[in-house]
């Protein structure tokens, strides 16, 4: 295949992988040192500036170049480069990108030119498209918006001369009007915030000039897109008022999904970062490649079987072909790696609010439950059905019950779908910072109260829920450093939201449709108290669970020095008062990750209960590579109450003649109770 590209869009080496003859699949070397990317990135090749503004130094950068089936009869080239550091030789960067028809993408307006500045009138003009044809056309977007439900306060832009604004008290008063709100980062700086000093000159009237320029750029747009009134959380709550910030803090909730508008300060560190930027327009146009002459697909059963039945040595016509980003996409760029998308807070105001207008450093996005789209993109990115992302507002919505969470779709149960993007939404979260620990479970009961309406009052535990209890029980930490802080100790140690630090569901996401997986444990009791679980107000918690138990040493592997990041401790079968039956020295090795490495850590060797949850169906065994059984590590206090400290895989049985059910019949069935 021969192809153009317009100039400036790609160097010479990235345009020479899609200009040479393009089989089935193509694999080579791309650039050879950090410098020829360097230099690439600086000519605006789009390909290597995403390399180059991503990543640390590399020694070179591979590619592989795949034509590949997403769904029936269409396929698609996906171009997948790696890249590979100085220090070892492992790839570190995987970026994915496809090649499109353009007509399916419909990539830019006919009239629309990227301009140097986020804030320029053609970039407002093109958010007030995005907001007009919301309005008219996603029905989906007003669902579950109130539209005469107002906050407590509103700061009002319209009353007072262009220059004044104040502060406007509703007191529970019905009133029919759209406002906008505003997620941002507040940072170290000494903010303008509202408090009982300055309350009453507040509602009188304050000078716009003298607010930080994240809030005066917002209050331009807010009045160039037609709206009359703005929420700031710092001037809408009184600051110095334990009692009007909880007050406030528990209706959240209703002030991102009725309000008309989210504006997020996405590319801004601080308030006085503000929302419009410079940015060099040629890097957010898509790179678009026109094909010369006829594609030749070649035989090649293994790789094509099915994706022309009717034409295997088919010819595809002369098209023109966009590059898309599909890992990291445009939207990962510019919204989930900034600073405000790493604030525990922002993650409910982004999801609850039907609509978001994002602000990022290099183009502004938009976010509703209908569409996403982007100045790059500015029709909207018809990629949901194999991308690398889950589309998060739409889990919010009725019809979110039954959208899986990356385009999939499973036969089964709507309550699963919402599950699967709870777990997605626990790894988010923990993966954000808050400045008081004591907010944690707080921070997210906006969401956890729109889902459990979806859930029709499914009961909400400090952080899981108790139709999928079994399977939420299992997750693990990410994070080497993730401890336990002293602030969260009435948190249930059997819920994530006691440890601090990265949690994940890998596995566990795939259990509900996976009939390899078999539960081994069963719940008996579940009880979370304390005056507001739902806003983390919790005092105590406990699941009593009946299952397989053994106990396990637990010890380091490497001449007994514990590594943080690879730890994989093992189970001392002559000293195991359960022992797990095996025929060969390597099976029934134990892998552990512990919750809090670093409280646990100087205790090792130690003795350890392992309660097992799941585990290989006997029938189903051999299908796919899966842990033979997954449980919790659990500890004994000075009280004789049980503590999970950690979750284990014990691997081995697959290699056995004795299926794993039998396997497990060894192991005494008994009950605990998890504190």
């Amino acid at each position: 295949m021969r192809c153009f590209v317009k100039p400036g869009m790609l160097c010479d080496i990235c345009q020479g992988i899609l200009k040479g003859p393009l089989n089935s699949y193509n694999y080579g070397e791309h650039h050879k040192s950090w410098e020829s990317v360097r230099q690439s990135a600086i000519q605006k090749c789009q390909i290597c500036a995403l390399l180059y503004t991503d990543g640390d130094p590399i020694r070179s950068t591979q590619y592989t170049l795949a034509f590949t089936k997403y769904e029936p009869g269409k396929g698609k080239w996906d171009l997948d480069i790696r890249t590979y550091p100085s220090r070892n030789d492992y790839a570190t960067g995987d970026y994915r990108f496809s090649l499109d028809p353009s007509e399916e993408l419909r990539t830019s307006f006919a009239s629309y030119q990227e301009t140097v500045r986020t804030g320029s009138k053609q970039s407002l003009n093109l958010a007030r498209t995005w907001l007009d044809d919301c309005r008219r056309t996603h029905a989906a977007c007003e669902s579950n918006r109130i539209p005469d439900w107002v906050p407590s306060r509103l700061i009002d832009l319209g009353e007072l001369p262009d220059t004044v604004a104040r502060v406007t008290e509703f007191n529970g008063e019905r009133r029919d009007l759209e406002y906008c709100t505003l997620s941002h980062c507040w940072g170290g700086i000494d903010m303008f915030r509202l408090l009982r000093s300055n309350h009453s000159a507040l509602k009188t009237g304050f000078e716009v000039s003298g607010l930080p320029r994240t809030f005066r750029e917002t209050i331009e747009v807010v009045k160039f897109l037609g709206f009359r009134y703005l929420w700031i959380d710092c001037l809408c709550i009184m600051q110095d008022s334990p009692e009007d910030w909880k007050y406030e803090a528990e209706r959240m909730r209703d002030v991102y999904r009725h309000s008309g508008l989210n504006i997020a300060a996405t590319g801004a560190n601080d308030s006085s970062g503000g929302l419009f930027f410079l940015r060099d327009a040629e890097l957010i146009k898509p790179s678009v490649i026109t094909c010369t002459r006829k594609l030749e697909i070649y035989k090649r059963k293994t790789l094509l079987s099915g994706l022309f039945p009717n034409e295997p040595n088919r010819n595809l016509e002369t098209k023109t072909y966009s590059v898309v980003h599909l890992r990291p996409t445009v939207r990962a760029q510019e919204i989930e790696r900034s600073r405000l998308n790493h604030r525990a807070w922002v993650l409910q105001e982004r999801m609850l609010a039907p609509r978001v207008l994002h602000f990022a450093r290099n183009q502004i996005l938009w976010e509703c439950r209908t569409k996403e789209k982007c100045e790059t993109y500015p029709h909207g990115l018809q990629h949901r059905k194999y991308a690398d992302e889950p589309n998060t507002k739409a889990v919010l919505m009725e019809e979110g019950k039954s959208r899986p969470l990356y385009g999939k779709s499973y036969e089964d149960k709507a309550e699963y779908t919402i599950f699967e993007h709870w777990c997605w939404l626990v790894g988010t979260f923990s993966r954000c910072g808050l400045t008081v620990l004591t907010d944690k479970l707080l921070s997210i009961s906006g969401i956890v109260l729109e889902i459990q309406r979806l859930l029709n009052g499914d009961t909400y535990l400090a952080g899981l829920w108790k139709s999928t209890l079994l399977e939420e029980l299992l997750w693990e930490t990410k994070d080497p450093d993730s401890f336990r802080p002293e602030e969260l100790k009435n948190i249930p140690s059997w819920s994530w939201a006691s440890v601090q630090g990265s949690i994940a569901y890998d596995e566990v996401g795939s259990i509900r449709w996976e009939e390899i997986s078999l539960p081994t444990a069963e719940i008996i009791d579940v009880e979370v108290n304390g005056p507001g679980v739902v806003y983390g107000n919790i005092t105590s918690g406990h699941v009593t669970i009946k299952g397989p138990l053994f106990v396990a040493l637990v010890s380091p592997q490497h001449s007994g020095v514990a590594s943080a990041t690879h730890l994989h401790p093992w189970c001392e079968r002559q000293t195991v008062s359960q022992t797990v039956p095996t025929t060969r020295e390597e099976n029934g090795r134990i892998t552990v990750n512990f919750d809090d490495d670093e409280s646990i850590m100087p205790s090792l060797p130690k003795w350890f209960t392992m309660l097992v949850m799941y585990a290989y169906d006997e029938i189903s065994r051999n299908v796919r590579s899966w842990p033979t059984t997954l449980g919790l590590v659990l500890d004994i206090d000075s009280d004789g109450r049980y503590h999970r400290v950690g979750r284990f895989e014990l691997s081995g049985f697959h290699e056995l003649d004795i299926p794993i059910g039998r396997q497990l019949d060894t192991f005494a069935k008994e009950t605990l109770t998890m504190y």
